[in-house]
């Protein structure tokens, strides 16, 4: 069940086991080596997805990375940018208990402007 576990982990490619004999009759070894996905991100992103009144158009970079210490906490920071917008973006979350609960914080810091005229 843990094996199965692992294996739907994002932050592992592969896991590669072998059952070896152990000391005594009856006993047997498990090895298992795995192989990680490489743990920094970076997207970079254009969309037409803001409102016109801030410019529309806005393009965003976003850098990650799944294991910043070692024990499986994830970092992200964004910076986004449109006319009148400017956008940024910091995410930390923890690995809490066994069954993939995390802790975490976020923060958000924007600043906007209107650049469309007042409709008459």
């Amino acid at each position: 069940r843990e094996l199965q576990r692992l294996l739907q982990d994002p932050r592992l490619q592969a896991l590669h086991g072998e059952l070896v004999p152990g000391e005594a009759p009856g006993e047997a070894v498990l090895r298992v080596r795995a192989e990680e996905v490489f743990p920094i991100h970076l997207l970079l992103e254009a969309a037409n997805d803001e409102p016109p009144s801030v410019g529309g158009w806005r393009t965003q970079a976003t850098l990650w990375s799944d294991d910043v210490s070692g024990l499986g906490d994830r970092l992200r920071l964004s910076y986004g940018r449109a006319e009148g917008l400017d956008g940024l973006a910091v995410d930390y979350e923890l690995p809490w208990n066994a069954r993939d609960r995390t802790v975490g914080a976020y923060l958000q810091l924007d600043d906007a402007r209107v650049v469309t005229s007042p409709i008459d």
